[in-house]
């Protein structure tokens, strides 16, 4: 019997035929479609965002229970047996006390220094961390190690520390250079600087005298 013959004697038969066949070209009509390649959509690139790069440390071993404050050369200094840490200066016997007290207190066994000779910063850790707590009547200016930035300034590089809050109560006028770290030229230095106050969460800057022969460390 002919397709024709066939869908005269079964309408409703031929009527089903031809929707199936409608449903498989509409089905190839689709995997036609589906191996296509996708369309290529362009997407702005994503920006880094711009991290400091953590360099190798410059540090030197401390042992806090063996300091101790002596006069050498007609300057007071933090000693450890012949070999001398911190120079607090010809009239520094009383901020030599105070920064052994501080050492002593957080107990600090490595100073390090970015920079040298003559290192614009100088930190302390203990351990591998950095020095937490507080110390009574320490004069310490909290900031932001994650708004902290490296500037150019004058021709030199800054880290620039913001707008650092000083103790609750003290009547001192912040320094400006309080504010500020001065690198001269060398910008490395500056971004080294940086990026140790971020990696290890330093938020206090703090000072033994703000002039001459000081002692500064930063702790959490």
């Amino acid at each position: 019997m002919s397709f024709a013959a066939a869908a005269w004697a079964d309408p409703e038969s031929a009527g089903r035929d031809q929707e199936r066949g409608g449903q498989a070209i509409g089905l190839q009509s689709v995997q036609q479609q589906a191996m296509r390649p996708a369309p290529q959509i362009q997407r702005p690139a994503l920006q880094p965002l711009e991290r400091p790069v953590f360099q190798r440390e410059d540090c030197l071993p401390v042992r806090p229970d063996q300091l101790e404050v002596a006069r050498r050369d007609g300057r007071w200094k933090i000693v450890d047996g012949d070999q001398w840490l911190w120079d607090l200066g010809a009239r520094g016997q009383a901020r030599a006390n105070r920064t052994l007290d501080i050492v002593q207190h957080y107990g600090f066994t490595q100073a390090c220094y970015i920079g040298r000779p003559n290192p614009p910063m100088t930190y302390h850790l203990v351990g591998q961390e950095a020095p937490e707590g507080q110390l009574r009547g320490e004069y310490c200016l909290a900031f932001s190690a994650e708004t902290a930035a490296v500037r150019r300034s004058g021709g030199g590089w800054q880290l620039v520390l913001g707008n650092p809050t000083p103790p609750f109560g003290s009547t001192r006028r912040i320094n400006e250079n309080t504010r500020r770290i001065d690198f001269g030229d060398n910008e490395s230095g500056a971004r080294q600087a940086l990026a140790v106050l971020q990696r290890y969460g330093f938020s206090q800057r703090c000072f033994v005298g703000l002039r001459g022969d000081n002692f500064e460390y930063f702790r959490r």
